[in-house]
């Protein structure tokens, strides 16, 4: 076998099975949680994430295909198995087209356990290499784009990110000027925290249109609304382990509001058109180029959610207010314009950089 150890949820109505299998499983290094039902494996899913999901077809309750369908639904990645008493061709070509990846026949034989745990071990290593490759993209694409400056205000803000990644925040308020670099100091602030090797979710806000914006940012169950014929994960799943970045959060409606605040507050959240709860960690950025605070008083923005957001803060200073910076972000800008197109070394004339400054 690889060295790979799976998290391993097992779900079977069958003593026998968890004490047995789930024995060996652990002796082999894997760690396992093992449930009786499709309910139990539903709100074990919800709070955790697996590698893989053992599966017996046949359950009181709800079968195991619609299990595992259902599971798939809140884990897009989840490797899973189903366990069968019966060799029956229909219900094959329903695994398979449920996403199943492989079968165990009770009674179960280690050699053939053995046989279809090296396939998901290296499934699962080859699935985190790929995570991994993907986490360096990003950092390597982050780093090219850091807040630039060698004024006071640049170096502030810079501290402030070191302040928020060392103190692990999991909610921060950007504020600043439309096109002042509050994603720019959104993504370095992901890039420096404990989260920076999972995903940055930028969205923006006022270009979802209202009708799907639940959708959008929560996910949807299959049948919530028509049209939606398959599960679909939202903004907030999609950014699991990472960090979600609420661009002009300001623009947001009343309903939206309340249901970011019960994340904010819970860290849990269900998607539209209900099932069970959805346990997230991730960072919340939010970031607006309007006043919040002015906006609470006028009553156009909720105040609880405005504290709730404001527990660290960053106000980015437009470049009219470090005017020093100009030179070194013009240099840095024209660098990457000419790297980008295999040109000669170029350099502003002391009259193009005096205009712009």
């Amino acid at each position: 076998m690889t060295d790979t150890k799976l998290d391993i949820l097992l779900v079977d109505d069958e003593r026998i099975i968890h004490e047995s299998i789930g024995r060996y499983l652990r002796k082999c290094g894997h760690r396992v949680t093992s449930v009786a039902n499709g309910a139990e494996a539903l709100k074990a899913a919800a709070a955790a994430s697996f590698d893989v999901a053992a599966v017996d077809i046949r359950m009181p309750g709800m079968d195991g295909l619609a299990v595992v369908r259902e599971l798939r639904s809140l884990q897009p990645d989840l490797a899973c198995v189903v366990i069968t008493g019966h060799a029956d061709v229909d219900i094959t070509i329903d695994a398979m087209r449920s996403g199943v990846l492989d079968f165990l026949k009770k009674p179960i034989e280690l050699t053939e356990l053995d046989a279809v745990l090296l396939r998901l071990e290296t499934l699962a290593a080859l699935r985190r290499e790929n995570r991994h490759l993907r986490a360096v993209t990003r950092r390597t694409s982050e780093a090219a784009l850091p807040f630039l400056g060698n004024s006071d205000a640049a170096k502030r803000v810079r501290e402030l990110i070191a302040m928020a990644a060392a103190a692990r925040c999991d909610t921060v308020l950007i504020t600043g000027e439309t096109g002042a670099g509050k994603e720019v100091v959104a993504r370095q602030l992901h890039a420096a925290s404990s989260r920076g090797s999972g995903p940055f979710i930028p969205v923006n806000s006022p270009a979802i249109p209202a009708s799907i914006l639940e959708s959008e940012l929560f996910g949807h169950r299959k049948g919530a609304f028509t049209g939606a014929a398959e599960a679909r994960e939202g903004c907030f799943e999609l950014a699991a382990g990472g960090t979600l970045f609420l661009d002009e959060i300001s623009e947001l409606p009343p309903s939206a509001q309340a249901a970011i605040l019960r994340i904010v507050e819970t860290r849990r959240m269900r998607r539209v058109g209900g099932g069970p709860e959805i346990s997230l960690d991730l960072c919340l950025i939010a970031a607006s180029n309007r006043d919040l605070k002015a906006m609470v008083e006028k009553r156009e923005f909720r105040q609880d959610l405005y504290y709730r957001l404001n527990a660290f803060s960053i106000a980015v200073p437009p470049l009219r207010e470090r005017r020093e910076d100009i030179p070194l972000l013009a240099n840095h800008f024209l660098g990457l314009f000419v790297a980008g197109r295999t040109l000669p070394a170029r350099r502003f004339s002391e009259v193009a950089m005096s205009a712009l400054c």
